[in-house]
């Protein structure tokens, strides 16, 4: 957003994508909590933008959407024909947290796609991680809500589809034919960092590497090992979390219990 403004334009409102489909479909201006915890810009406690955040990167609270529960109506779209009410947003992970069905404090998934991305129900009090992960509000119906800790492997599908382009795999489908053709990696290691790493090491400039290719390094060692590398990002966002508490304080933002 302040890229854009210092680069693009000083004028209307620069926001998310959301927020400008549901302008376009009721008037209304307004992001849901979920999407608005991933900006960096939102207190998390008082679930309201922060002015402190805002201004330090260059932005004003004030040119931000109202922010919304997830459950609440915005308003009504003639766009598909007769009047329909809107309602129901949440960001697409926490939205998979709510699928998977992890309503309770402590249940935890994770979804793959072109990356992998493991959140856990943090219950109904933002905590810090003691991991490096991220924590954001998983949702908010009424004035209650939840809040989810948020690990993220920027490249697992992505990985796969890298091995196909390079010819280590033909298809997707034999990709566990291909990995248990071998007993184990045969001493490859590979680092699958295709779009940096994310969680706990948040270097999204880190490159990915191939190390150990001997003259018995057969292509199926690069897939399992491509593998292992995946399987164990997974693993470390999933190892045990010490949560600390905190407690908003007006006179220095947050303060650890």
């Amino acid at each position: 957003m302040r890229w854009l403004r210092r680069n693009v334009t000083n004028e209307g409102v620069v926001t998310t994508s959301d927020a400008w489909l549901l302008h376009r479909l009721t008037g209304a201006y307004v992001t849901d909590v979920t999407t608005a915890s991933r900006t960096l810009l939102l207190d998390l406690a008082a679930r309201t933008w922060s002015e402190r955040a805002s201004a330090a990167f260059g932005l004003d609270a004030v040119d931000l959407p109202e922010v919304v529960g997830c459950a609440q109506e915005i308003g009504r779209t003639d766009a598909f024909g007769p009047s329909l009410r809107l309602s129901g947003l949440s960001v697409d992970q926490q939205a998979a947290l709510v699928g998977e069905h992890c309503l309770e404090p402590g249940e935890s998934k994770c979804t793959y796609g072109t990356g992998a991305f493991l959140l856990a129900n943090a219950g109904p009090r933002p905590i810090t991680s003691s991991g490096g992960l991220a924590v954001s509000v998983a949702w908010q119906t009424g004035d209650g809500a939840a809040y989810c800790i948020d690990g993220q492997v920027y490249a697992a599908g992505a990985a796969v589809a890298w091995l196909q382009r390079w010819g280590f795999l033909r298809r997707a489908e034999e990709l566990d034919a291909v990995a248990g053709s071998v007993p184990d990696s045969g001493g490859v290691t590979v680092v699958p960092a295709l779009s940096g790493l994310g969680a706990p090491w948040w270097q999204p400039d880190a490159l990915a590497s191939i190390e150990g290719i001997g003259p018995g390094t057969e292509p199926a060692h690069v897939v399992r090992s491509t593998l292992e590398g995946l399987a164990a990002q997974v693993t470390l966002l999933a190892a045990p979390q010490r949560p600390i508490s905190v407690d908003r304080s007006p006179s220095c933002g947050w303060t650890a219990d």
